[in-house]
């Protein structure tokens, strides 16, 4: 796409999110963290050089995954991601929204979101359960992650550290998200699920506007197929769906606002969706 072609469909993004009720919003796989930058944190990467000559310490990388997420947000504000988070915040942040995200980083709770409209299917790294599965019991993270900032702080080596047991069985506990836990908990996000699916249930006689960002195929029964579905059913809804390669609608939805001047519009950008909010105007 051009940059032309860019601006033009920003605009049109953002007039109808403007011109809507409510808004729908699916933030999937082009969002998610890649610590592709975990060269710029001196104490972190001196951990990482030391799991090269100990593999025993391998069991630290998610936690150091989870600290390299706060220093990211904390300290830096910077990049790419955060500053794509910022503007989608900015774009949404006066409208009756709900997100559904994929991505198990977090980010999009510590930008401005309302944490009450936020659902994540596939987890975080806010909590840790039995990497067993052998209760649905769930475990706040912020213990070990302050013990391990504390020792990395003061330059104490890690080997001290102990890895956190389930007080159930004694086995190791692992992040509650998909990525970590071969076991996963759903427990953690079904109360924020019901107040979506409630949520979703007052918008039918209402002009919806939904924006599906980033979303590919990796998990399409949790955003991509069921925004499909809403946004076919709710005539009014306008539909944007942005993704580097995976921008192409459906024939149903292709045809959305051609058939009569009430219905709602369907736009693909054929973007990636964190270079989509990057643009800048002049």
């Amino acid at each position: 796409m051009d940059r032309t072609e860019v601006l033009e469909k920003q605009a049109l993004m953002e007039q109808k999110v403007q011109e809507a009720d409510v808004l729908l919003v699916g933030i999937g796989e082009e969002w998610n963290e890649d610590f592709a930058e975990i060269d710029k944190y001196p104490m972190l990467t001196a951990i990482l050089q030391e799991m090269e000559m100990d593999s025993s310490l391998e069991w630290l990388i998610p936690f150091l995954e989870q600290l390299y997420i706060q220093e990211h947000i904390e300290r830096k504000r910077e990049g790419t991601r955060i500053q794509a988070y910022q503007k989608l915040y900015q774009l949404i942040k006066d409208k009756n929204y709900f997100i559904v995200t994929t991505c198990i980083d977090s980010i999009v709770g510590q930008i401005g979101f309302d944490k009450e409209k936020i659902v994540e299917p596939c987890g975080s790294y806010h909590r840790l359960q039995c990497s067993q599965g052998c209760c649905a019991q769930l475990y706040p993270s912020d213990t070990f992650s302050r013990q391990l900032r504390e020792t990395l702080e003061n330059q104490e080596s890690v080997l001290a550290l102990q890895i956190p047991l389930c007080p159930e069985c004694g086995m190791p506990l692992a992040f509650n998200n998909i990525l970590r836990a071969q076991y996963y908990v759903q427990d953690g996000y079904q109360t924020q699920w019901e107040r979506y699916t409630k949520w979703l249930q007052l918008t039918l006689n209402k002009k919806l506007c939904i924006l599906e960002l980033g979303v590919g195929m990796e998990l399409p029964n949790i955003i991509r197929w069921p925004f499909e579905k809403i946004a076919y059913y709710n005539r009014k809804a306008d539909f944007f769906r942005v993704h580097g390669t995976l921008y192409q609608l459906t024939e149903e939805l292709g045809g959305k606002g051609k058939g009569s001047v009430t219905e709602g519009i369907a736009v693909s950008v054929a973007m990636n969706a964190l270079e989509f909010f990057g643009v800048e105007r002049n």
